[in-house]
């Protein structure tokens, strides 16, 4: 049925580096009241230390010996912590150039070498260290390696036969495992053991006796699994021993400890994609162990089962929402090995319940691992701060650990505690609070791509995401290469960008992780294939709006841009954001419910739908700036915190001349694009034979185009006029439709029309309209907190600007 309407829209479904004499110390204050505390996080006035996430531990005798990265501005430091009978000591190390992640390893009863990456003049190293315990003093750092390509974390061990480290690094094509053992004062480098046409990650080690274990992860056949290597005598090359895995699993995040070169124990992460009734995808999160006999794995066996014999820590409570999802500083999703001086195994792990209401503490979780393939119950060991790191040997009965203990928004203190096996306190699981939680996601088939027509150009329409995090926002979930792997190979998307917090909440992003995003887009990029934009987002508040955010999303449209700050020196403003962007093509965008809107050679778009809201339908904001003459195209991003990049609930369809990043961003800079709640609805809406996003000028009534193709039956199309007006509107019942109509009754002047697509189903909104706050998802409504269902059922077209 065809029929013009006119009705209310919105009553219906409403740099610089500083040198290294920086000084890092901070006074500890007091914790400030929630107002105060409100308005320094969102408003900060000067340049705010804060610490990465990641923390290292070594346990040497007495003496525990932690280490993190210190940020203040751009200047960096490895911060360490000597905590002994006789006190603390802190020691801050100037990095030369931009530090990453350090780890840190017992050399002798003296001594502790400190391994960390680092980006410096345009190039990745490894830098080691050695610190004397009975001096406090640190050696001059010497270089491992040095590249160009991306080198990511180091890991050390030290055996008889001396002080090996291993780290990934890129060589332009793929990411290799690469180890080197100390001789002398040099580092002899071992061929590379792993897969020539596999990108593998996170590599630990171990030594015992004569015998090197590496471990790691690698994506192989569109999934990831856990690979054992080792060395077991002086002369031996580095081999692969076995790989750990499972249909529709993907195993990463390895941690390894050895009690004999034939007992050595491998635990990781394994996620299972699963849905729940409402359509809402996410990650049934859990760890795996296994026993290296010296010829085959053996798998252990939990006592207490939850859904399968092979789960032995369950990583469900605060990761795999029950109602909703909350962010958390800390990692709840990265098992951790130790070894007692008794040779006991356990196995630790950090969880925040879904239940806390704080991101800043947590509890270490932990259970003992037999030889025999068998667990002993799961314990609380910890609760009182985040980001636990447990030494991979400890002393007898008892724990070694390093953790943060945050006192205010300026100041998270490291801390180094010993905790006896005998105080941990039993712990278990809530029962029955993943039931939702059913059924494994099946892939959906990719629906034919649309391709059109115009003048003497091809379009064809092409999917992407341009608005997710990964765990370099510290109140994320996901690996950076889990979120690439997840948007092409699972999503099914055509282009990512991956936008990080610039600092928010309480850390900032670093600029090694600026770096590593940009080495991943030059990485996974392939013309044709899928595109990595590298970006961040901007955090800045506007005192003016209600709400206050005014965020933006920096997407650039390749590596090379700058790292932009609001804590940064002269950066409180999105204005001034613009003003320190180089020339590299960038394009920002707005995302929240209330923006404004401030520079027209760079904002193209804005957010109209994600995870968290479906803003255009449950307020007309966007459609009041239109009103006022701003001119803007409509993206649909997921923003997820939940490592489901295009299955968040929301994605933007480009008509673009080609998968290249040029192409790309010609077709955002031309506004033609479509927002979608997740489905790749396809749309060809034009005016007068325009495209979606143009202006034209026309002195006759403007005559309306469409074919609209969907994988999933169609409800009903309709043309808004001006953002409040129904001018046409056509039910459908079908997966496919086409309408013409002219639109005769327009006064003079300028008007703007955008097509609307509800698909068949409900409409997955956040609450009912009379409830409309502009807050994000509230925790009793239907998708809550970054919880929207996967395929949504609205699609709307970037406007088309008419002038008659």
């Amino acid at each position: 049925m065809n029929k013009p309407l006119n009705a209310n829209v919105a009553s219906q479904n409403t740099q610089e580096r500083k040198n290294d004499k920086t000084d890092f110390n901070m006074e500890s204050t007091s914790i400030v009241n929630n107002a105060e505390k409100e308005k320094r996080f969102c408003f900060p006035e000067n340049i705010t230390t804060s610490f990465a996430r990641k923390m290292a531990v070594v346990a040497v005798g007495e003496v525990t010996v932690c280490a993190t990265t210190k940020i203040l501005g751009h200047t960096y430091a490895i911060h360490l912590l000597i905590s002994g009978p006789d006190g603390d000591q802190r020691i801050d190390h100037p990095c030369q150039g931009y530090a990453h992640h350090s780890s840190l390893v017992a050399q002798d009863q003296t001594h502790v070498g400190i391994f960390y990456n680092e980006y410096v003049q345009e190039q990745w190293q490894v830098v080691y260290l050695c610190l004397d315990l009975a001096t406090g003093k640190l050696s001059e750092p010497e270089q491992v390696m040095m590249g160009q390509e991306l080198i990511h974390p180091p890991v050390a061990a030290c055996s008889q036969r001396g002080l090996f480290v291993a780290w990934p690094e890129s060589d332009g094509q793929h990411i290799r495992i690469r180890i080197a053992k100390r001789q002398g004062s040099s580092w002899e480098l071992y061929p590379l053991i792993s897969g020539p046409q596999v990108n593998a990650f996170r590599p630990v080690i171990t030594a015992c006796e004569d015998a090197i274990f590496v471990a790691w992860d690698e994506y192989k056949n569109q999934t990831y699994q856990v690979v054992l290597a080792s060395s077991l005598a002086a002369d031996e090359p580095f081999k692969i021993n076995d790989r750990l895995g499972d249909v529709n699993e993907r195993w990463l995040n390895p941690t390894l400890v050895a009690n004999s070169p034939s007992e050595v124990y491998v635990a990781c992460l394994v996620l299972q994609t699963v849905t729940d009734e409402r359509g809402v995808v996410d990650h049934y999160p859990f760890a795996s162990a296994a026993i290296w006999d010296g010829q085959i794995f053996k798998t252990l066996a939990a006592q207490n089962k939850l859904s399968a014999t092979k789960v032995i820590a369950d990583f469900r409570d605060g990761t795999l929402p029950s109602e909703t999802y909350k962010g958390y500083l800390g990692w709840r999703r990265e098992p951790q090995l130790t070894r007692l001086a008794g040779g006991n195994i356990y196995l630790l792990w950090e969880s925040r319940p879904e239940s806390s209401n704080t991101s800043v503490e947590g509890q270490l979780l932990g259970r003992q691992l037999h030889s025999d393939g068998t667990c002993g119950p799961v314990e609380q060991f910890a609760n009182s701060g985040y980001s636990y790191a447990v030494a991979n040997h400890s002393g007898e009965n008892q724990l070694t650990i390093g953790l943060f203990v945050f006192e205010n928004e300026n100041n998270q203190v490291m801390q180094a505690q010993a905790i006896k096996t005998d105080d941990a306190s039993p712990c278990q699981s809530p029962a029955n609070l993943w039931a939702r939680w059913d059924q494994l996601y099946t892939k959906r088939p990719t629906p034919p791509r649309m391709r059109i027509q115009h003048d003497d150009k091809a379009y064809s329409l092409f999917w992407a995401d341009t608005h997710c995090h990964s765990n370099f926002s510290p109140d994320a979930e996901g690996e950076v290469d889990e979120l690439i792997h997840f948007a092409r190979d699972v999503a099914g998307l055509d282009a990512l960008c991956i936008i990080d917090n610039d600092y928010y909440p309480h850390k900032a992003l670093m600029d090694a992780e600026w770096q590593i995003h940009q080495d991943h887009s030059r990485l996974f990029s392939k013309d044709k294939e899928f595109v990595v934009f590298p970006g961040y987002e901007f955090t800045f508040h506007d005192r003016a709006l209600t709400p206050h955010f005014n965020h933006r999303c920096v997407v650039f449209q390749e590596a090379g841009g700058n790292l932009v700050r609001r804590i940064d020196p002269g950066v409180n403003h999105e204005t001034e954001l613009y003003a320190k962007l180089n020339q590299t093509p960038v394009m920002c965008y707005p995302h929240h419910p209330t923006f404004r809107l401030s520079d027209s050679s760079r904002e193209w778009n804005v957010e109209v739908c994600s995870s968290w809201r479906v803003c255009i339908e449950e307020s007309d904001f966007s459609r009041q700036q239109l009103r006022q003459g701003k001119v803007f195209g409509f993206i649909g991003s997921s923003d997820t915190h939940r490592c489901v990049p295009g299955l968040g609930g929301a994605m933007t369809g480009l008509l673009a001349t080609d998968l290249t990043p040029r192409a790309m961003f010609d077709a955002y800079r031309s506004r033609r694009i479509i927002a979608t709640q997740g489905v790749k609805v396809a749309i060809d809406f034009r005016i007068n034979n325009h495209l979606i996003g143009s202006q034209i000028q026309s002195d006759r009534p403007a005559r309306m185009t469409a074919c609209v193709q969907s994988p999933e039956p169609i409800e009903f199309v309709e043309i808004i006029r001006d953002g409040i007006e129904v001018v046409y509107q056509q039910e459908v019942g079908r997966e496919q439709c086409e309408l013409e109509f002219i639109d005769k009754d327009t006064l003079p002047g300028t008007h703007f029309y955008f097509l609307r697509v509800k698909l068949q189903g409900e409409t997955s909104f956040n609450d009912d309209p009379a409830k409309n706050n502009h807050w994000p998802f509230t925790k009793d409504s239907r998708y809550p907190h970054n919880l929207a269902k996967a395929h949504g059922c609205f699609a709307w077209t970037s406007p088309i600007w008419v002038t008659r």
